[in-house]
């Protein structure tokens, strides 16, 4: 009966919202690319405002000081589109990852604590995995603006700098996070390939901690039978 109960508990709405999550983070990661390069940044920005706002709902605690802190961050990422100031979108980068490693956190104790393997703890995993290659594409992005050479797209011969999209960074995230190593962006300073480190060897990691959790849940769960 335990067992009906915590089912019976989880609520409706943190399965919608981890959903709502889930399709923001696709989308800022395939979707984005997809559109005509005048149209990304702004694409990019509006789904990165969506996830924000998804993120007050994932987890079912009180939220106002969260909204507060969300709306400084929505307004700080527009704002930095609209004066061009290359500090302010560096800042806004920086609070942005420090916001996303708090909901990361919050996410990773839920899935910690949950006494079986269910439909919510399956999102808040791939949404913790998603969430993690976008605060490194956002340390990546900030390590470029602080020091244009860092990274070297290999196959233009230039490096990524303040002016680049931010799908590049997110791409490289993410590849890197994968152990691909295409090679078509290369970190060029001693920052930027400590971080691509902690990449490559955060991404295997986490998929092999999390599996090997999941299974050893769902092993140790009482067999259901009719």
């Amino acid at each position: 009966m335990p067992g009906t109960m915590q089912t019976g508990a989880v609520p409706a709405g943190r399965v919608r919202a981890n959903l709502w999550l889930l399709g923001l983070n696709l989308g800022l990661l395939l979707g984005a690319a997809l559109l005509p390069s005048g149209w990304r940044d702004t694409a990019e920005r509006a789904l990165l405002t969506g996830v924000f706002l998804a993120t007050l709902a994932v987890h079912g605690t009180k939220i106002r000081w969260r909204l507060a802190v969300v709306a400084g961050l929505i307004a700080a990422q527009w704002g930095a589109k609209l004066a061009g100031g290359q500090d302010l979108a560096l800042a806004a980068g920086l609070l942005n990852g420090a916001f996303f490693l708090y909901v990361i956190s919050r996410l990773a104790a839920q899935v910690a604590g949950a006494g079986k393997v269910t439909r919510l703890v399956l999102l808040e995993a791939v949404n913790v995995y998603l969430l993690v290659g976008l605060v490194f594409a956002l340390l990546a992005a900030v390590t470029a603006g602080l020091s244009p050479g860092a990274y070297v797209a290999t196959a233009a011969g230039n490096a990524l700098g303040p002016g680049t999209d931010f799908h590049a960074f997110v791409y490289y995230a993410f590849i890197t996070m994968a152990t691909v190593g295409y090679g078509d962006i290369v970190p060029a300073t001693e920052p930027a390939r400590a971080l691509a480190v902690l990449m490559a060897v955060t991404g295997p990691l986490y998929m092999a901690l999390v599996i090997a959790f999941l299974v050893g849940k769902f092993a140790s769960a009482p067999s259901l039978r009719s």
